[in-house]
């Protein structure tokens, strides 16, 4: 392709066989570039051309060889297989050691975690052993202090009832109250002593269930009508139905009499004023065959249901353990020990029966017991019926009963002597310390912490006594709330509670008590402590008062913003023969009692007094400006009596009326 005339024409095609399928147009240019050609044999042809499409037909051929390398050998491909397989077999012996080595580890661990499990166990066992060799002690204890708490029980039972009998001469009203608040709670005491000797006794195994046959819907009805008195004292309708005339079963009658009464003292003690407790005896169909008869196996129920506060879903299946109590705040409302369902479960289970309970908090509670009824001893027929036990439920419905109305005092103007604000859930509590206290205070009752916040706002007494655990709010709560308020931050605050610890008291008095005494009080303790309160009070408002210039006698003294606000309401009415204390509390806008101890701190008199001052004060301006003779003006200023003007006159002023418009006179 060599020319001489015109060498820019000439133009190159190659190929590269086999890689290039067809001719490759190099124009031309006079170089070819490969590259990624795989290793083997090719043919390198080149063919030109000097003008148009006219190519040599002679090819210029290159024969070339590519070698492959080293790893695209197939001795690098066999050794890379063989290198795979090694690491491949190096990998699974690696795992096979781990895998062994922590298979020997989790053995080890197994075994070790096995051996602590053991010596766990046997610790366990002994310390179950030595729990119940506590638990029988425990048992044991409780048996021997509640044998031991019987005989000075009975002691102080036979004769309180033998004084209250009139045996040993007639009581007083005031004797008898104080003798009947004993009676109840010495019954009370005496019916949880007893309940703790019957679980005691059932956890012993030593309560012996003597069988007889019980007519069981007259047995119920009994129980049942006993609760009447009760039920009727706390405003609920009591209701015993039974579609069966008769159904007698086989039980021990004094155990079963336990069960009815305690389901029983329960719904009245959880069903409020208007509620209703519906109790019923049926024997429904059979609900599982007798054992080698094939035959329906009967029982009898007894049902009770109350429409009373009703049990949390949390609580339920806890409300027959022993010592279980729902609500153990302090601001719980009823009270209990968590000993009765315990008991009616174990006498219950004792018979061969069941209870089982369904409840809706705010709409009621439905206890259901389940006895197993002898089909040799049952019958339907209203002529059979055996006799009854005797239900005396004299002692609960004593106990339940409300306390008695508050002792009316005798002596006039009780409205001007030291009020005391008692707070207590507890009406035989109440009733005790307001027969303590009633001879020397006037006494105001609360029965729950909220109530008795808001009678302290409304009366403001003197001095406030509290019990701790209450409903609403409790007595932590409510000495925090009137120590608050500074309408009742200056009243004195005595706390009464059961709870004797350290922490409780230091508790009681971090929320505003000014004391704390502990239950059972000394009657003497708890006076001394109100009076001397009383009197830290009295004394602090002298020095008050002392610390101020008082004016003579015979000038009006600096009238204070009280004065200022009542002296024109009773100027006004300086003639009206019915204005008296309650109308002036009421054109000021205020309780009694608030007008009264406001008068009492602030300008050390009573409303009574005030009146009468203010009508002295009148009167003596009347004199001094000649307004009439002392007759008319003790008329004019609202006295109806000479003889009062002249003491109330000279109370104020330290004159007659008619030597003070003697003096007045001179010149």
């Amino acid at each position: 392709a060599l020319t001489f005339v015109e060498p820019g024409n000439v133009r190159f095609r190659y190929r590269l066989e086999p890689y290039d399928p067809d001719w490759v147009d190099a124009g031309s240019r006079r170089t070819a570039f490969y590259t990624r050609v795989p290793p083997g044999h090719y043919t390198f042809k080149v063919v030109a051309s000097q003008g148009g499409d006219r190519w040599t037909p002679a090819e210029a051929t290159v024969r070339l060889s590519v070698a492959p390398l080293f790893r695209e050998t197939a001795m690098a491909k066999i050794l890379l297989a063989l290198a795979l397989v090694l690491l491949g077999a190096l990998a699974y012996q690696w795992r096979v050691r781990s895998l062994r080595q922590r298979e020997a580890e989790l053995t080890a661990l197994v075994e070790t975690r096995t051996a602590q499990l053991q010596r766990n166990e046997q610790q366990l066992a002994s310390q179950n052993v030595k729990l119940e060799q506590l638990n029988q002690m425990r048992s044991r204890l409780f048996a021997n202090l509640s044998h031991e708490f019987r005989t000075p029980l009975t002691l102080i039972l036979g004769p309180l009832k033998s004084l209250l009998d009139g045996r040993h001469g007639a009581l007083t009203p005031e004797a008898r109250v104080q003798g009947d608040l004993m009676l109840r709670n010495t019954q009370r005491l005496l019916r949880l002593i007893n309940q703790i000797l019957d679980l005691t006794r059932l956890q012993a195994g030593s309560v012996t269930v003597h069988r007889q046959p019980v007519e069981l819907v007259g047995f119920v009805r009994s129980v049942t009508h006993a609760f009447t008195p009760l039920a009727e004292r706390n405003g609920i309708s009591l209701i015993f139905r039974s579609s069966l005339r008769s159904l007698t079963l086989k039980a021990d009658p004094e155990q079963l009499e336990k069960v009815v009464l305690n389901l029983l003292s329960n719904a009245v003690k959880f069903t409020g004023n208007g509620g209703i407790i519906d109790v019923s005896v049926e024997s429904p169909h059979p609900l599982s065959p007798s054992p080698g008869t094939g035959e329906g196996a009967r029982s009898a129920l007894i049902v009770v249901r109350d429409s009373g506060v009703g049990i949390a879903a949390a609580d339920l299946p806890h409300i027959f353990d022993r010592f279980y109590q729902a609500d153990s705040d302090t601001t719980r409302r009823y009270e209990g020990t968590g000993i009765g369902l315990a008991l009616v479960k174990e006498l219950v289970e004792l018979h061969g029966g069941e209870i089982s309970v369904t409840s809706t908090p705010g709409q009621g509670t439905t206890f259901t017991v389940r006895l197993p009824v002898d089909a040799a001893a049952a019958g339907e027929t209203a002529g059979v019926t055996s006799t009854l036990p005797s239900v005396d439920l004299s002692e609960i419905v004593t106990a339940d009963r409300r306390a008695s109305e508050p002792i009316t005092l005798a002596e006039e103007n009780v409205e001007d002597r030291t009020t005391v604000l008692l707070v207590d859930d507890n009406a035989d509590v109440r009733s005790y310390v307001r027969s303590v206290l009633a001879p020397q205070f006037h006494i105001l009752e609360a029965a729950d912490g909220k109530a008795g916040l808001a009678l302290a706002r409304e009366e403001l007494p003197d001095l406030i006594v509290a019990d701790v655990m209450m409903p609403e709010l409790d007595g932590l709560g409510l000495g925090r709330a009137l120590k608050s308020d500074p309408m009742t931050d200056a009243i004195p605050v005595i706390l009464l509670t059961a709870r004797a610890e350290s922490a409780d008291q230091i508790a009681g008095l971090e929320a505003g008590a000014d004391a704390y005494l502990v239950k059972p009080f000394d009657p003497g303790v708890l006076t001394a402590s109100v009076a001397n309160l009383l009197s830290q009070r009295r004394r602090l408002l002298e020095r008050f008062r002392q610390g101020e210039s008082p004016p003579p006698s015979s000038a009006p003294a600096e009238p204070s913003g009280l004065d200022l606000r009542l002296r024109p309401l009773v100027e006004a009415h300086l003639v009206d023969p019915d204005f008296g204390p309650e109308v002036l509390a009421e054109a000021a806008s205020l309780s009694y009692h608030q007008l009264y101890r406001s008068l009492r701190d602030e300008l050390g008199t009573t409303p009574t007094r005030y009146i009468r001052t203010v009508r002295a004060e009148c009167a003596a301006a009347l004199l001094r400006q000649g307004a009439g003779s002392v007759t008319e003006i003790a008329y004019a200023v609202g006295f109806e009596s000479l003889s009062y003007f002249r003491r109330a006159f000279k109370e104020r002023f330290d004159a007659t009326p008619s030597d003070f418009l003697a003096s007045s006179a001179k010149p």
